[in-house]
């Protein structure tokens, strides 16, 4: 199987039920003239000859490259900081949305709210197993703001010896993780919307899996996110403000790739 974007000759209202049966389209999603999807490779040929499709487009693979230290030895505890100089407080609730790697300390001080309970909503783990996906998914892990709270909870207790983050795993969890480190800045409690709603979705990449032979790390995933927290602002009747530090250049530079269509 190969992710795919397709579009369509029209817009069809609904999905095209014939089309995917035809091609063994698993996990179809449709928004307007677009349809999203994984297709057996020997399929491929025959659904871009399908009278109903203008194109079949491969998602771009999607790559992270870690920030360059600049300052070694310099060593700031962010509970000790000041909040960002002149940022604008923002005042109104918002969601904000991180589509990040490495993982997310959700019992961070920065993201504790005064009573010790996280600021995270949502964290949906696309690389994990450790509860039911997201409603309208498929794949991965859903960890709620209960199951976060649950966890820190334990932790607190002495005898436990065990931190929130062991007892409600990602599949990623990396010391100072990227995830992290963006979600303060953009709605930590000393970030520039520190009274954010946050919600994280981790796209796993695990080192080994980058080989573009072996890997399903693509933009669809980037895609599937957005979709995602976009739901989540509806459901909490929330703006939402999403902020995605990972990508590749590839394609054109002009907004006409599949991925960047589904975005818009």
């Amino acid at each position: 199987f190969v992710d795919v974007f397709i579009k369509l000759k029209e817009d069809p209202g609904k999905m095209p039920l014939d089309l995917v049966r035809k091609a063994g389209i698993r996990d179809a999603r449709r928004k307007y003239d677009l349809l999203s999807g994984s297709v057996p490779l020997s399929k491929l040929a025959q659904l871009n000859r399908d009278p109903q499709v203008v194109s079949v487009e491969a998602p771009e693979q999607i790559r992270f490259s870690p920030p360059l230290d600049v300052t070694p030895g310099v060593d700031a505890p962010i509970g000790s900081s000041r909040r960002i100089a002149d940022a604008p407080q923002v005042e109104k609730a918002v969601l904000i949305g991180i589509v990040d790697v490495q993982g997310f300390d959700f019992a961070h001080p920065d993201f504790l709210d005064p009573g010790g309970k996280t600021r995270f909503y949502r964290i949906w783990d696309q690389g994990g197993d450790s509860h039911p996906a997201p409603p309208a998914f498929k794949y991965g892990a859903e960890i709620t703001q209960a199951h976060m709270n649950a966890a820190i909870q334990a932790a607190s207790d002495p005898a436990i010896g065990v931190a929130a983050t062991q007892l409600e795993p990602q599949s990623q969890m990396v010391p100072g993780s990227h995830g992290t480190h963006v979600a303060s800045i953009a709605g930590g409690n000393f970030g520039v919307c520190p009274k954010a709603v946050l919600a994280g979705v981790l796209i796993s990449l695990p080192e080994e899996d980058l080989d573009r032979r072996k890997s399903f790390y693509d933009s669809s995933r980037i895609a599937h996110a957005v979709d995602y927290l976009l739901r989540l602002g509806k459901q909490l009747k929330l703006p939402v403000s999403i902020n995605i530090s990972l990508g590749t250049n590839g394609h054109a530079h002009d907004g006409s790739s599949l991925t960047s269509r589904w975005l818009d």
